[in-house]
């Protein structure tokens, strides 16, 4: 055995302890902590056991998310029972409290499990927390100590401080210990800090302020090391080979100078970045720094550095320093890749300065410019392989303000809505904040208030997760977040683990509510209550409580020896495969289980597979008084009763139901249906039910002084007094969902002193300024619907009357009820309404009895009048209606009368005796000027030609008779309807009205419809629309099947060869398979980004799907896939197959269409088009392929790629593309609003207008 290194007499002494220990507790537990609180000397040490060891020593090292001492030492050996096991990594563990406890409650499974003596290395913090929190397992333990000598704690010090210095490294928390406790054993030894050693520690002690947000003392640190390198002329020695040498004191002063500034950069970013001082501060520490590195000829520290000064400049906004800074930082370009080649680093720097450049160029409104030079950034970062999608989401932001510039308003929505995809909030939720809030307001310009509604909404819970707002509104509470820094390319890490760094919601810690929180895990925790029922008030919290409190704290730390695995579920419509997905994507975090339950067998078997692996599942099933509506037969409700009874009986399975208070009894049909042994068949046992009630004064008060407090929002004292007893009322409690309200529009008012409230009003005034804030939400045409709606949510007697939509359209004009769901949707997400599921149908009552006076009063007879004026014009309308038809029955007999004359007469006579026959239905008793009879006789003659040319050419025709209307009104004036001179004008209009060729409208989807498809019988349509559905319809538009479970925008559909099934691609990466019975029969999975086009091959047995990606797919209907089709450069918006089946064309963003093979072999590339290809269509012969295009044409092409026609006349962007069965024609949609029908050579033969916005898809019926 070779002789170990010589150790100081200290720890050679224990190192002899350890062996004896380790030889004497052979087959028994033996607990012995070596105290260590250095890493060096740690791995220096544990060597050295190795080596003298003649016992074998197993080693375990705990990670930062270990969770049980027992459990992971359980695991790794398994049936392994070593001689004697080492533990390390200990003090990097997140939760070492939860651990030490829980180990000293179990450590009697230590004693009969682990009979071997066990090696654990802890440093003087844990040894703390070992006696206070685990004291029978010190007690249990013996302790020995190993200690650097005074020569080694300096150059640990100097080495660690280098390293900050020379590579702007941020130490680990483990570091700043080491740190802390070298500079401890110096001064507790007596020894001499010198003057170097002591700046050096100063830099270190501010840094670890300043990432705690300790600013004030940062800059003290900061400030004291600086003043000595700002003085210090001589060079540092060399501690390491590996590190580069900072030469002198002064650039060590320029480092010092740069941690000052991003201690102003910090400061003014808490102060919501409206602080100029600071950002001025930043500035001009920053530029020192920069001035002292150019001195030193460090151009190095300059290109670090440099793009810090930009952001800073940006913040200032300016814009002309902005410009000059990246101008200088291109100009440095060519020493960046000196100093870092062409490395990641390197080219991140390069796009950012194209960045500045950009916004520079928007700022200047020099719109092209600026799309171009963010286009360069993201050029830059595309040739960097792997590179995180966050890295691109800036540069798109300031495309998509080009694009607006550019008046290009669709491209900058899509532009946006990639970004908000291809982002997440966790690495940088101001740049989120900003996508969201632009894409809000470009919805709103475009009249798609829901959209923009919702939006606005998400916008105010990201602010409130990270701290930038006090109060959310009436949305959920969500868990507080922490920022993250964003991966480096080719690292990997799961969007879901981003969950893992949120905490309790402040406002329930701040609340008391924590209480509840804890109350709730300690029932979960325990045996006895393997269910659990919270109740409460609409508005108590209930689901902030779960989301904000409860999650979060099962998923922070173990619960005994198991980790929790909380299942949420909100939504019942799908209730078996939402579940399973949710259960499949939380135990992946704990377990590799691949399993996809899909059906309550497989869930279950799943439950049971988690008890094996120490996992506790809580099954979480909130705003549970859904479930009774979605499911109102008892029928349909029992598969749910049994899988629930089942779970109550799965050893480690909790359940949580949450639901209102009104709603408790439904639960009493699970006892009549099932055995519920658990619960004694008893389930609103007071055991079982866990009430939830409003905030009490004092707690209000201290939920609004911690939420305003921690996001720099004060409120004077005075004011939240106020507030709290305005908001109490007589009742004496404060509703959550109120102070949210409330609390939310001071903040949007800017209103922090009790002078300023009361100017503004009360308590009333703010939440009334909130109803108009709601209700201008709703857009500028709905706010006298949205105003109207109020008022029917009110009566007489200023109560609160519950009503069903329904009812609420009986009492609208029918004029003004068509958006009624659209307002409904904003009322009720806002919290101003409140929605109370029933069968069968759905209620909705006003929030608070306190608006109802103000809605009566500000607004009741001006809507009263307005409404009965509706009424009035109504029941004209209904009476004039009905005239018309009698009339037009009546003239219609006459015009048939006269068209037989015609036939036998001149052209001339025959006119006359038309005319002579419509005006004699009407007689002109009343109208004997002569040139009125005269002006009518002129105008019925016009009508016979309007219907004669009506045959030929009917869009022409419908804009004559729309003249001739016009010129009777002028003519009849105020006269009542039966006292006409004529009325075949009316006649003609309606006649051409009901014959034109437009024969439906199909209305139902809530957004734009984005494809359109005939089933091969030709009786019905499917369509896919921007509203996450798609729809089936009959001939007369009538709604036959809703298609619900994507969760975003519906880009394609497709029937199947046979009719009975459907295919559609959506934005949310997938594409699905249903029945015509709305039935989910596939998903189809592993698209990148959105599927935007999707077709069955002819035999019915495939699908072919084109997505963002880049690529497209061929899949079997069993959710295969067989074959991927890589090529194109940019988005694949279209896809289709050959009659034959054999051959598969695809349409791309890159501006080109491809043909393939069935093997993914690229066959053609069709060249050409300007810009991208939207839509691709083969002839019904298979020899040709037509293509739609964002360049404003059509074109069609033979299969060797030659161009055979061009279609042009579109005014915009043409979206689709088909051939007729015959394939004599081709049908075009535009951006134009138009659809246009053409022959082979490019002839125009029908325009067919009416649409009001964008046609996205055309499709022929199977007879043509």
């Amino acid at each position: 055995m070779n002789n170990p290194e010589i150790s100081p007499d200290n720890n050679e002494n224990s190192l002899r302890t350890i062996l004896r220990a380790i030889n004497f507790s052979q087959g028994q537990l033996s607990l012995i902590f070596l105290r260590c609180n250095y890493a060096k000397l740690r791995q220096q040490i544990s060597a050295q056991i190795h080596q003298v060891s003649s016992i074998p020593i197993r080693e375990i090292t705990l990670t930062a998310s270990t969770k049980s001492l027992y459990n992971q030492i359980s695991q790794e050996l398994g049936n392994e029972q070593p001689q004697a096991l080492m533990i390390s990594g200990l003090d990097s563990v997140k939760n070492i409290d939860v651990i030490l406890s829980l180990s000293n409650q179990i450590r009697e499974e230590f004693r009969k499990n682990f009979p071997f003596p066990i090696l654990i290395w802890i440093d003087n913090q844990i040894l703390k927390k070992i006696i206070r929190v685990a004291p029978d397992l010190e007690s249990w333990g013996s302790i020995l100590d190993f200690e650097n000598d005074t020569e080694d704690l300096i150059n640990l010090i100097r080495e660690r401080t280098e390293e900050i210095f020379i590579n702007d490294h941020i130490p680990s928390p483990q570091v700043y210990q080491e740190i802390e406790f070298a500079s401890q054993d110096l001064q507790n030894r007596g020894a001499v800090i010198n003057p170097e050693i002591q700046a050096g520690l100063d830099l270190a002690f501010g840094l670890r302020e300043y990432q705690q947000d300790h600013l004030d003392h940062a800059l003290n640190y900061y400030q004291k090391s600086g003043e000595f390198w700002q003085n210090y002329n001589n060079t540092p020695p060399a501690l390491s080979r590996t590190l580069p040498l900072l030469r002198g004191g002064l650039e060590r002063y320029g480092i010092i100078l740069v941690k000052i500034s991003l201690v102003y950069t910090r400061k003014a970013e808490i102060n919501n970045d409206e602080d100029l001082e600071n950002w001025q501060n930043s500035r001009n520490y920053l530029q020192q720094a920069l001035e002292i590195f150019e001195k030193a000829r460090r151009l190095d520290l300059v290109i670090q550095y440099i793009n810090d000064l930009g952001e800073i400049f940006r913040h200032l906004k300016a814009w002309n320093d902005l410009e000059n800074l990246a101008q200088k930082s291109l100009n440095l370009s060519e020493n960046v890749e000196t100093f870092h080649g062409k490395s990641v680093l390197s080219q991140i720097w390069l796009s950012q300065n194209y960045g500045f450049l950009a916004e520079v160029a928007l700022e200047n409104q020099d719109y092209l410019k600026a799309n171009q030079y963010a286009q360069q950034a993201i050029d830059i970062l595309t040739k960097i392989p792997n590179l995180p999608t966050q890295e691109y989401s800036q540069y798109r932001l300031f495309i998509s303000r080009s694009q607006v510039g550019l008046g290009e308003i669709y491209a900058a929505i899509q532009t946006l809505e990639t970004a908000k995809n291809q982002s997440y909030h966790q690495y940088n939720p101001k740049l989120y904040i900003a996508i969201l809030e632009k894409l809000s307001f470009l919805y709103f310009q475009e009249k798609q208030y829901l959209k923009a509604f919702n939006l606005k909404q998400e916008k105010l819970q990201i602010e409130q997760q990270y701290g930038f707002r006090a109060f959310v509104g009436a949305s959920y509470l969500n868990p507080q977040r922490q920022i993250i820094n964003t991966p480096l390319p080719g690292e990997q890490r799961e969007v879901e683990n981003l969950e893992n760094t949120a905490t309790i919601a402040r406002e329930i810690s701040a609340s008391g509510r924590e209480q509840d929180v804890k109350r709730l895990r300690t029932r979960i925790a325990g045996t006895q209550h393997k269910l659990t029922v919270i109740h409460g008030q609409s508005g108590v919290g209930k689901s902030s409580i779960l989301q904000g409190g409860l999650i979060p704290a099962l998923q922070k730390e173990p619960i005994g020896e198991r980790d929790a695995v909380p299942i949420y579920l909100r939504v019942y419509t799908n209730w078996i495969e939402l579940l399973g997905e949710s259960l499949k994507t939380e135990t992946l975090k704990s377990t590799n289980d691949q399993l996809s339950p899909h059906s309550t067998d497989t869930i279950i078997q799943k439950l049971r597979k988690n008890a094996d692996k120490y996992l506790l599942t809580v099954l979480i099933f909130d705003q549970f008084e859904e479930f009774f509506f979605v499911y109102t037969d008892k029928i349909q409700r029992k598969p749910f009763y049994d899988f629930f009874r089942i779970c109550l009986d799965i050893p480690f399975v909790k359940i949580v139901l949450s639901l209102r208070e009104d709603y408790l009894h439904y639960l009493l049909e699970l006892d009549r249906l099932v055995d519920l042994t658990v619960t004694n068949n008893n389930i609103l046992d007071k055991d079982i039910r866990y009430y939830l009630g409003n905030f009490s004064p004092p707690d209000a008060t201290t939920v609004i002084q911690t939420l305003t407090e921690k996001t720099r929002f004060y409120l004077q004292a005075e004011l939240i007094t106020e507030l709290v007893k305005e908001l109490a009322g007589d009742m004496g409690e404060v509703r959550p969902i109120e102070l949210q309200i409330v609390g939310t529009q001071l903040q949007t008012e800017q209103i922090t002193t009790l002078a300023k409230y009361r100017e503004f009003g009360n308590k009333e005034k703010v939440v009334e300024k909130f109803l108009e804030d709601v209700i201008k939400d709703c857009g500028s045409e709905h706010e006298q619907v949205a105003r109207l709606l109020l008022y029917l949510l009110t009566d007489e007697n200023n109560t609160r009357p519950l009503k069903t939509k329904d009812e609420l359209v009986v009492q609208l004009p029918e004029s003004e009820n068509l958006d009624l769901v659209l307002i409904l949707n904003i009322f009720v997400a806002s919290g101003l309404v409140l929605l109370l599921p029933e069968s069968p149908e759905d209620r909705y009552q006003l929030v608070h009895d306190y608006l109802v006076e103000f809605i009566r009063q500000q607004q009741g007879n001006e809507l009263l009048a307005k409404l009965a004026q509706a009424k009035a014009e109504l029941k004209q309308e209904k009476e004039a209606r009905q005239i018309i038809e009698t009339a037009r029955i009546k003239a219609e007999a006459r015009i048939k009368e006269g068209e037989k004359r015609l036939k036998l007469s001149s052209r001339l006579a025959a006119g006359f005796i038309v005319i002579a026959g419509i005006s004699s239905v009407y007689s002109f008793n009343q109208f004997r000027e002569a040139d009125i009879a005269k002006q009518a006789t002129k105008l019925e003659q016009a009508v016979v030609n309007v219907l004669r040319q009506f045959q030929v050419e009917e869009l022409p025709s419908l804009v004559a008779a729309i003249q001739n209307g016009k010129t009777l009104k002028t003519l009849v004036k105020n006269s009542p309807l039966d006292k006409y001179p004529t009325i075949s004008p009316i006649y003609a209009l309606n006649n051409i009205l009901d014959n034109i060729k437009e024969r439906n409208q199909f209305q139902g989807h809530q957004d734009f419809v984005t494809s359109v498809s005939f089933s091969p019988d030709g009786k019905t349509i499917a369509t896919g629309s921007w509203d996450n559905t798609a729809r089936l319809w009959d001939l007369q538009g009538k709604l036959l099947q809703e298609f619900k479970g994507h969760q975003d925008s519906v880009w394609g559909v497709s029937f199947s060869p046979d009719g009975k099934t459907i295919a559609t691609g959506s934005g949310d990466n997938t594409a699905r398979l249903w029945d015509l019975q709305g039935n989910l029969l596939q998903e189809f999975k592993g698209h990148q980004d959105s599927v935007w086009g999707v077709s069955f091959s002819p035999d019915g047995k495939t699908i072919a799907t084109g997505s963002g990606d880049n690529t497209a797919r061929l899949w079997d209907l069993q959710g295969n896939l067989l074959q991927e089709f890589k090529g194109h450069q940019s988005v694949v918006y279209s896809v289709s197959f050959s009659p034959d089946g054999k051959t598969i064309a695809t349409g791309s963003g890159d501006n080109t269409a491809r043909l393939w093979d069935l093997q993914g072999k690229l066959l053609q590339e069709f060249k050409g088009h300007q810009d991208s290809v939207w839509g691709v269509s083969f002839s019904p012969d298979g020899k040709t392929i037509a293509t739609a295009s964002r360049d404003k044409t059509a074109r069609l092409w033979d299969l060797q790629g030659k161009l055979l026609q061009e279609f042009k006349g579109h005014q915009d962007s043409v979206w689709g593309v088909s051939f007729s069965p015959d394939g004599k024609t081709i049908a075009t949609g535009s951006g134009d609003n138009t659809a246009r029908l053409w022959d082979l050579q490019g002839k125009l033969l029908q325009e067919f207008k009416g649409h009001q916005d964008s046609v996205w898809g055309v499709s022929f019926s199977p007879d043509g």
